[in-house]
Formats: structure tokens, sequence, C-alpha cells
């Protein structure tokens, strides 16, 4: 109770005086630790992706960073270890969030930047571009 308050005072601080602490809802916190997240996961698992020799690293990756970021939203929220589930939930999600940033910066051809698209979501969500399928 008292993070989401101090996280609302934050929020209100940072948005200036056009919205009160006590306007900002749970839920709105809820969703920008939500999004904050997918972002921060998805980056820091293109960095491991990168670093990653081979499929058993990769998965340690996916495993690891996944395992870590939900705790960190879960202990923000009070519950417990991810599940398998919730875990590829985030990795999906983290997938999302550098598709629709890199689909905003692309400027080549639709084909080049559909390419840079499943390249880079791939990358966010563990994978490679090979095992990323149309519907991801």
């Amino acid at each position: 109770e008292q993070c989401m308050t101090a996280a609302k005072e934050m929020l209100a601080a940072v948005t200036g005086s056009s919205r009160p602490a006590s306007a900002i809802s749970d839920d709105m916190i809820r969703q920008l630790l939500h999004d904050k997240m997918a972002s921060e996961l998805g980056e820091r698992m293109r960095s491991c992706m990168d670093q990653a020799q081979d499929n058993t690293a990769k998965e340690a990756c996916r495993t690891t960073l996944a395992t870590e970021a939900l705790g960190v939203a879960r202990g923000a929220q009070g519950g417990g270890a991810p599940s398998r589930t919730d875990m590829e939930e985030a990795l999906k999600e983290a997938g999302r969030d550098k598709a629709k940033e890199v689909s905003k910066d692309c400027q080549g051809s639709r084909e080049e930047c559909m390419e840079r698209i499943r390249d880079e979501a791939a990358r966010s969500m563990g994978l490679s571009k090979e095992d990323l399928s149309d519907m991801e």
C-alpha cells in the first residue's frame, strides 16, 4: 500500500499539477508497471540473445530474464513465482512492444520493415526469427 501511494505521488509529480495523486488509480500504476516491464524485458532479452552462443544459453536467457521481470512485477503486487504460461505471455508482450516500436520508426519498404519487425520482435522474445510463427 505504501509503495502504491508513493508511486501515485511520483507519477503526479512527473505529470505536473494537472493530475493529483488522488486521481491516479491503482490500475493506472499497474498498467504503467506492466508496460515498463515488457519494454525492459525486451531490451534485456535482445542483449542476452546477442551474447548467447547456443540453444541452451538462449533458453537460459528466456527463463532467467522472464522470471526476474515477472518476479519484480509480482513482488510489487504481492504475487508468487511466475508460471511458464505467465513467462510466455510476458515474452510475447515484449515482442509486441518491440514490433510496435520498430513499425513506428521504420523508413524502408514494407518488405524491409516487416523483416526488421520480425527479427527484432523475435529477439525480444528470446527466439530466432525462424522460430516465430506468422501469428506471433
